[in-house]
Order: structure tokens, then C-alpha cells, then sequence
């Protein structure tokens, strides 16, 4: 085993004692674990849209894949939200509530729809499917 390997291995071994570590103490002070995984899928969360944004601002202003990416962006936030008000009702217990998450379960779909949509266009922009088939047609030719 190289040294190096050997040096990634404890760095990787202490990181993961002291996220169990760290987890370990969060559920002492907090002692409820739904609370933590709460916190859990809210930075989750975040950090989805978070990268979602920088890859939005990397891609050129009126590309397919930058309209796709703003798609994806809004189910990020719908998510979010829905996660957001469903942790809220949790606690409050609120009748209404449910119409809410409802409302960003529909949104997050009707983004997906169109992310789905947007998909299939570059798909056919690029026509990735025709040159599969042309791929898998020569290929058989050549085994024959």
C-alpha cells in the first residue's frame, strides 16, 4: 500500500468518526432524530440550489440546457418549500397546511414535466436516438 493511499485512508476514516461523532452529539442535545434529519434534508436542499445556480450562470443566457437547468431549479425550491412546510405542520398541526404541500408536490411536478419536456428537445436537438441506432446497426453488421 503507497503512502499516499495510506494517508487518504486515516483522513477518510478520521472524517467519518467525527461525523458520527459529531452526529452523536447533535442527537444528545437535540434528542430527537427527526429534528436531524430534518436539518439534514433542509441542507440538502440548499445545497441543490446552490449548485443549480452556479451551473445555471455557466451555461450560455438562452441555451436549451440553461432552460433546463432553470427548470430543475424550480423543483429544487418547490422541494424545498414542500419540505419546509411539511417540517412547519409537523409541529403546528395545522388542517390547511396540507393544501400547501399540495400546492409545491403539483408545482414540483408540473417542473418536472417540463424539465422531462426540455430534455427531450436537446435530445432531438443533438439526435443522440438516431445515432444510437446507426451505432447499433453497424454493430451488427459487424459481427456478422
Amino acid at each position: 500500500m503507497g503512502k499516499n493511499l495510506e494517508q487518504k485512508l486515516w483522513k477518510e476514516a478520521i472524517l467519518m468518526i467525527s461525523i458520527l461523532f459529531l452526529f452523536y452529539l447533535i442527537s444528545r442535545i437535540f434528542e430527537d432524530l427527526t429534528f436531524i434529519l430534518w436539518l439534514i434534508i433542509f441542507s440538502f436542499g440548499i445545497m441543490a440550489i446552490i449548485w443549480t445556480l452556479l451551473a445555471k450562470y455557466s451555461l450560455s443566457p438562452k441555451s436549451n440546457l440553461r432552460l433546463f437547468t432553470n427548470n430543475f431549479l424550480a423543483c429544487s425550491i418547490a422541494v424545498l418549500a414542500f419540505s419546509v412546510t411539511r417540517f412547519i405542520n409537523d409541529f403546528l398541526r395545522l388542517r390547511w397546511l396540507l393544501f400547501v404541500e399540495l400546492f409545491f408536490i403539483f408545482i414540483t411536478f408540473f417542473f418536472f414535466v417540463l424539465a422531462s419536456y426540455y430534455t427531450y428537445k436537446i435530445g432531438s436537438e443533438f439526435g443522440f436516438q438516431r445515432e444510437s441506432w446507426d451505432i447499433k446497426r453497424i454493430l451488427k453488421e459487424k459481427k456478422k
